[in-house]
């Protein structure tokens, strides 16, 4: 059988395993389960630890054939195959109540927060440290560093500091640096979000309709 096959592929959820029934040969159903068997049978001891999911989306496999596929894998190698639903990316939609970090500190070079929510930052972040997190990002202080906020697609995040002066701004998947030349310290607080597609700065204005 040709490597190409069967796939794996790591995500941060766990690893996929793709067949591509198109590179079989003969690719009936005893063909294409046999393939799989072979391949994951010689790599078993890859999947040991983390959650493993199966893309039967270029096959012809009905789902009950899946699903013995699924038993045999479980049967010889151990392996608990999930479904591939669980393993689609969420995007974090708490960015108005959802759950929040706090912390009380100033983040130094080297240092850094990933958090799947809010992250509320009492201090303030200098060059070289960063904060990521799947919803707003606000820091009660100067914004030095590097912070990416909607890291798992929400471009309704926003990231607030009461002086941003960053190396690097970040929403979702829209990039936004400092121009080139001497930066200007901002006079009052200032918050970032996304609008028509780009991340634009704006100064905090109290009672203002954003």
């Amino acid at each position: 059988m040709e490597v190409q096959n069967v796939l794996f592929k790591g995500t941060k959820n766990g690893v996929i395993i793709t067949v591509n029934e198109g590179s079989i040969e003969n690719s009936n159903f005893e063909n294409i389960k046999s393939a799989i068997e072979e391949k994951i049978y010689r790599s078993k001891d890859f999947f040991k630890s983390g959650n493993v999911y199966m893309d039967f989306s270029k096959t012809n496999i009905d789902e009950e054939h899946q699903d013995e596929i699924k038993e045999i894998v479980y049967r010889d190698c151990g392996i608990v195959i999930q479904n591939m639903e669980e393993e689609k990316e969420k995007v974090f939609d708490g960015i108005s109540e959802g759950k929040t970090k706090f912390v009380i500190s100033t983040l130094r070079s080297g240092q850094g927060i990933d958090y799947p929510g809010n992250v509320v930052l009492i201090g303030d972040i200098n060059a070289g440290a960063e904060i990521k997190a799947e919803g707003n990002i606000i820091v009660m202080g100067t914004l030095r560093g590097m912070v990416h906020a909607g890291t798992s697609g929400n471009q309704e995040a926003i990231i607030a500091a009461f002086s941003l002066q960053p190396t690097q701004l970040r929403i979702a998947d829209i990039i936004s640096r400092p121009p080139d030349g001497e930066i200007v310290k901002p006079k009052c607080p200032e918050f970032a979000r996304i609008k028509d597609g780009y991340i634009i700065i704006e100064p905090y204005i109290p009672n203002k309709q954003y």
